[in-house]
């Protein structure tokens, strides 16, 4: 089966800022990243009434809602969101420079409302939803962890800014 290829969408009515944050965060692994987007993706392969490949684009628009999502969530209350990774095995937390992409204060109550509104036409239960949330997390905590911004961030071009 061929996927189509992605079409670009937009999140400027989300008016979306960058904010250059230092995070203290957990230590992730490859293997909890690969677990986190397998659990994204079966979660809306099996839960949901819609079939997520042929429907790229629609996809990837969701996952950058949930994780523009996770980084409102953690500049607002970074302690309560990391405290999903309380365990010694992400031990030693360590200090990060990022570069975090998220909604504006009106931006962020969009997007929760773009995010419940999907939910509901594509019928996810609640038990289903704090599984995405929760894989939304991982996702973009080992991504900040890792490149020190989100996945589908757009790396800032530092030839422009010289």
């Amino acid at each position: 089966m061929e996927i189509p290829p992605l079409e670009p969408f937009d999140i400027d009515h989300l008016e979306p800022v960058t904010v250059e944050v230092t995070l203290r965060l957990p230590r992730l692994t490859d293997a909890d990243s690969r677990a986190a987007a397998q659990q994204f993706s079966g979660v809306l392969a099996a839960a949901g009434s819609w079939n997520i490949y042929e429907q790229p684009a629609e996809l990837a628009s969701f996952l950058s809602h949930c994780l523009l999502a996770v980084a409102d969530e953690l500049l607002e209350d970074p302690r309560s969101l990391l405290s999903l990774f309380c365990g010694p095995q992400y031990e030693p937390w360590f200090e990060r420079r990022c570069d975090l992409l998220a909604p504006s204060g009106a931006g962020a109550a969009l997007n929760r409302a773009a995010i419940a509104n999907t939910l509901d036409r594509w019928k996810i239960d609640d038990a289903n939803q704090h599984l995405l949330k929760s894989a939304a997390i991982v996702m973009a905590i080992a991504s900040l962890a890792t490149i020190g911004r989100l996945p589908l961030q757009e790396q800032p071009d530092l030839q422009a800014m010289n």
